[in-house]
Order: C-alpha cells, then structure tokens, then sequence
C-alpha cells in the first residue's frame, strides 16, 4: 500500500446511497463487495449497515486492524421491507492512523420471487 495517505483522526465518515434499491420482487438478499484495510486495531473500524427506512440501521459487519489484501464478504440481508438501502461507517479515535479502508464492487444479489401462474 505505497503512496497512500494515512486517515485522520477523530473521524466518523458515512457512506451511503440516496435512492433505494427496490427489492419488491426478491428473496435470499445478499451483500456482496471487496475490502481492504488498514486501521488501528481495537479502535479505528468500518462498519456496514443497511436499512429499510434509512432511520434504523441494522449492523452486517464489521471490520478492523490490517488485512494485506482484498477480502470479499458475503453477507445475508434479512428481508424485513421492499426498499433496501447501504451504510459505510468509518469512525476513527484521536490517535494512530493507518491507510483507512477501500471499497469496491459492492453488489447485492437475491432470487426473483416466482410471479404466479394465472392460467
């Protein structure tokens, strides 16, 4: 992770979608993204949520201290409404950085619900 600048400190960063991403005809949700990250263990952390409101947010994951290349999780979404939204949290404390966390190819994946046959 050459040429990379350290995080600050003291953060709290949010980032997260502004249009919902409409699950009405899905079943099985699932979260699918790449991390990588450099944090201070125990205190600096990425947390991801989702919401069906965007006013409670329920936690899926969490991740801390270093990992020297990408991960790729899997997270099941428990379906609870139709309009699905994502929360990257980054917080950081007063002291020691390290190169923060990186994002990408973040998906979400489900099965169709079978439309009845009416005929």
């Amino acid at each position: 992770m050459a040429d990379c600048s350290n995080y600050d400190n003291d953060m709290n960063a949010f980032m997260y979608q502004i249009y919902a991403i409409d699950v009405t005809d899905w079943t099985n949700l699932w979260l699918y993204y790449a991390v990588l990250y450099d944090t201070e263990l125990g205190y600096d952390y990425l947390l991801v949520h989702y919401s069906w409101d965007r006013l409670n947010w329920i936690p899926l994951e969490y991740h801390e201290g270093y990992l020297g290349g990408w991960e790729y999780p899997a997270c099941p979404i428990t379906k609870s409404g139709n309009t699905l939204y994502l929360r990257f949290q980054f917080y950081s404390d007063y002291t020691q950085t390290g190169y923060g966390v990186y994002l990408d190819d973040i998906e979400v994946t489900g099965d169709p619900i079978p439309k009845p046959n009416l005929f």
